[in-house]
């Protein structure tokens, strides 16, 4: 990690696959 913040606004109730994947790519940018 580099030190960047990111604020991902969303439902996460319960979090899926998906938002764990957007997540890891958006933090591979």
């Amino acid at each position: 990690m580099n030190g960047t913040i990111a604020v991902y606004p969303g439902t996460f109730d319960p979090i899926t696959r998906g938002h764990e994947d957007l997540v890891r790519r958006a933090a591979e940018m």
